[in-house]
């Protein structure tokens, strides 16, 4: 823990907002209790529903497309932000601001949610790359559109995100100030009050390529799709396709298309904010309770799309749909085959029963060898299996 600091002064942003401690009141009020709930609910159906997305994509072979691997990857980035980031960032407003885990974990804290916020963004670029590939060149990337290479470009997307993250390590800190010694802060720290310091070139560097660029190179990416995917004249790859094919890649690519645009929305105010406050920070001067709602409400937001993307999926991947009945439904279908019509057969011990599916198909538990009341010579074998 660092020293108490004597200055009331001292210029701080915590996750990236700066106050002056002279003037701000850092009791929360009802905002202790109503956001740290509010984050609650998003970790609990973000979390299940962001799992569950993974479970389906590597228990059902026909869900281990290269898409689905990066689905698979933007879904670890809004996990590792909602079981780690989102419920430490929630105590900081449970507990008015005040920082319960030391100096180490406010570190890796903030590391990890700038690492996560990079690493989704180039996922969806990624992503995006990736469907203008099988849009418009669909023979020629079929030998690099691979599930191998989709797994070395994940990998590399973390690497990179933590690499380029690092400064954060030493930018954010515990401090206790002698105003209050028993409330450590977990903030960022300024050495010098500078517009242009080292924190506020890191923090727009920081905006640049892990928002902007890569958005920038997202929407090229869909312009050059949707004027192959709607274009009515001229010979094409796509003619090797079937319309089924064509119809089913128009879906994906939209359904990716929904994500990018979430992901800008919910992203982009806190970006603007971040970036008006570093540099234009006059237009805050004397608003301190504005900037601690304009703080929640940008937050929030960031926290929400974690929740929205698997909602995404599902009402707009008819793959992610049918496994998603498929999982659920599975469990009746067994009791549905269980309870199917009966045949009785009579042999010279008796009478015995076997239950038939309706489908023609047979649970496994149920499938057995009868002998025919023809002399008992011939036996008949029952191997239905359910899928």
């Amino acid at each position: 823990m660092s020293d108490l600091k004597d200055s009331y002064d001292y210029n701080y942003s915590d996750y990236g907002y700066s106050y002056n401690y002279g003037e701000f009141d850092y009791n929360l009020g009802p905002a202790s209790v109503v956001v740290p709930t509010l984050w609650a609910i998003f970790s609990v159906f973000g979390l299940v529903g962001n799992v569950f997305i993974i479970f389906m994509v590597f228990k059902y072979s026909h869900m281990r497309t290269v898409t689905n691997y990066y689905i698979v990857n933007l879904a670890l980035t809004d996990i590792a932000l909602l079981l780690i980031c989102v419920p430490m960032t929630s105590s900081v407003y449970a507990f008015h601001t005040k920082w319960m885990f030391g100096d180490t974990m406010c570190r890796i804290v903030v590391w990890m949610q700038f690492a996560s916020w990079q690493a989704t963004c180039l996922t969806l670029t990624v992503i995006s790359v990736d469907r203008y590939h099988a849009i418009v060149h669909p023979i020629k990337s079929i030998k690099y559109r691979t599930p191998r290479a989709a797994i070395v470009v994940n990998v590399s997307v973390w690497l990179y995100s933590y690499l380029v993250t690092t400064p954060t390590l030493y930018f954010y800190r515990q401090e206790v100030y002698s105003f209050d010694p028993d409330h450590p802060f977990c903030l960022e720290f300024h050495e010098s009050n500078a517009t242009f310091s080292v924190n506020n070139i890191f923090a727009l560097i920081y905006t640049l390529q892990a928002y902007f660029i890569p958005l920038v190179i997202v929407f090229v990416c869909y312009a050059l799709m949707l004027k192959r995917l709607w274009r009515t004249s001229g010979p094409s790859e796509d003619a090797v396709m079937s319309e089924q094919a064509s119809r089913q890649k128009r879906k994906i690519t939209r359904m990716v298309f929904v994500v990018v645009v979430l992901y800008t929305l919910c992203h982009l105010p806190h970006h603007v904010f971040n970036i008006l406050f570093r540099f234009n920070f006059d237009m805050f001067a004397g608003r301190n309770d504005l900037l601690k709602y304009l703080r929640m409400v940008t937050t929030s937001f960031l926290h929400f799309n974690s929740v929205i993307n698997p909602v995404v999926y599902n009402v707009l991947g008819d793959n992610f749909k049918k496994s998603l009945k498929k999982a659920f439904l599975h469990h009746f279908k067994n009791n549905k085959v269980r309870d199917s019509n009966t045949v009785q057969t009579v042999n010279g011990n008796g009478t015995r029963t076997m239950n038939v599916s309706n489908s023609n198909r047979v649970h496994p538990s149920s499938s057995q060898s009868r002998s025919e009341n023809h002399g008992g010579e011939t036996s008949l074998t029952f191997k239905g299996v359910l899928t």
